[in-house]
């Protein structure tokens, strides 16, 4: 089973990485690893990165 991201050390990553395992998921999985995605997100606000530094990683955030 996976760990949760607020039970694990914080580690910085890239889009690469949740694309790669969107691929690799089938079905509900898909939901899960974009449910993570925005999980990680969240942590990285907490952990002191901004949204500059995020969009430099790769994540596209919509602005209104």
């Amino acid at each position: 089973m996976q760990t949760s991201l607020e039970k694990a050390p914080f580690q910085q990553r890239t889009i690469e990485y949740f694309t790669k395992k969107s691929q690799e998921a089938k079905g509900k999985e898909k939901l899960l690893v974009a449910l993570e995605m925005s999980k990680y997100i969240t942590a990285a606000r907490e952990h002191g990165l901004s949204f500059d530094e995020l969009r430099e990683a790769g994540f596209r955030f919509a602005t209104v």
